[in-house]
């Protein structure tokens, strides 16, 4: 049986990594793997689907950098204690812990790098890979990557602002150790081009493009509830939101387009928004000043049992996100369901072909435009394959390179 070890900092968010983090352990336990999770901070946040093995590093230090050094030690001994034949790392600070928990040794990593981490820049100054994004090492080719799209352009400052010397050597310092460990990879993975192609600029490394996104017994689900009855929404259109509800997933832009549409006549339309999160009250708010608090259903947190059954029975579902792939989104895929996402999100050629993805421009009004065209009846009815996003696709192509 192949021993391997899944790094991930932590796993307390029910977000995207995470999620790849626990299928790729489901998958290697159905196909003889003795798999450990190492992370620094566990919670169950996908109510209780997963029953991954999990190894959890506690640190008492308060200090900051005794912290990051107590985590580097414990990670290292765990990694000697388990002697992984592969070990995997998520993201860039799994990266940074993970070069020095393996140096001098023999052990090798390969690393899964979701996004470039440039659309999480609001957290600047708040965790490793932040300092590390804004070291002078990255400058130039930061600078090529926030004109290469509308949504970087306006979305990343043009400069960071460093409000010490201190905090900007310390950037220095994180950034080039963040090159070092990211560039000693054995293979790097990325879920689309263009993240691929920020990776070169920042890290002059090469990447390999999967994208996974769910389980091949996706395609055989019947609905286990009648959620129009539930909701009591009759057979009118279901436009389906589901996403953390922070600013970066751009609910409002939602909202505001859905609004427009329900001003312009349609009257057979309904709203779902699925999820959590700290722009909740000001979403239901908007909703209410807008006057279709009636026909927007705030779901909160979809259960995973019930949450194939909300795929199911939407017509249309829209992402407003600012990212360039969203898992979320292309599990609609293989439901297959009319999408509209903005042009932040890349689109292959199979799936453009497809008829069944609706770019918006990045506005509640290019969205208003784009869900209208999404809800067309001839559009309705076009099909697209959909098996190339399989988790088995994508963890087998993964392993099988190994």
């Amino acid at each position: 049986m192949t021993k391997s070890v899944i790094f991930h900092p932590f796993l307390v968010v029910a977000g995207g990594s995470e999620r790849i983090t626990l299928e790729e352990e489901r998958f290697l336990r159905q196909n003889n793997f003795d798999t450990t999770i190492i992370t620094f901070e566990y919670k169950d946040i996908f109510d209780y689907a997963y029953q991954p093995q999990v190894k959890v590093i506690q640190s008492k230090n308060k200090n900051f950098i005794l912290k990051v050094i107590s985590r580097i030690r414990q990670l290292r001994r765990l990694v000697k204690e388990i002697i992984p034949e592969v070990i995997d790392v998520c993201d860039f600070e799994g990266c940074l812990y993970i070069y020095f928990a393996t140096l001098f040794t023999e052990y090798k990593y390969f690393t899964q790098i979701p996004s470039s981490g440039l659309d999480e820049i609001d957290t600047f100054g708040k965790h490793l890979v932040s300092y590390g994004i804004s070291g002078r090492i990255f400058k130039s080719g930061y600078k090529r990557i926030r004109l290469s799209t509308k949504g970087h352009e306006a979305n990343l400052p043009e400069k960071f602002l460093h409000k010490r010397l201190v905090e900007h050597l310390f950037s220095d310092l994180i950034g080039f150790l963040m090159y070092k460990a990211v560039r000693k990879a054995q293979n790097v993975y990325v879920l689309s081009n263009q993240v691929k192609w920020e990776l070169k600029q920042l890290f002059n490394r090469d990447a390999i493009v999967l994208k996974g996104a769910y389980r091949r017994d996706i395609f055989d689900y019947k609905p286990q509830i009648d959620l129009r009855k539930k909701l009591n929404i009759g057979n009118k259109k279901i436009i389906l939101s589901v996403c953390r509800l922070v600013p970066k997933k751009r609910v409002d832009w939602i909202i505001k387009a859905f609004g427009m549409l329900v001003r312009e006549g349609l009257n057979d339309i309904v709203l779902i928004v699925g999820g959590t999160g700290q722009s909740a009250d000001e979403l239901k708010k908007l909703a209410i000043d807008l006057g279709v608090e009636k026909e927007v259903v705030f779901a909160g947190f979809i259960k995973e049992q019930e949450l194939y059954d909300y795929y199911y029975h939407c017509d249309v579902f829209v992402s407003a996100d600012y990212a360039d792939f969203d898992i979320t989104t292309y599990m609609a895929i293989a439901f297959d369901k009319n999408i509209v996402w903005t042009i932040d999100n890349e689109l292959e050629l199979a799936l453009a072909q497809s008829g069944k993805i609706f770019p918006a421009e990045l506005s509640p009004e290019g969205l208003c435009h784009s869900m209208l065209q999404a809800l067309d009846r001839n559009s309705l009815m076009r099909k697209y394959n959909s098996f190339d996003y399989t988790w088995e696709n994508y963890f087998g192509t993964m392993y099988g390179a190994i």
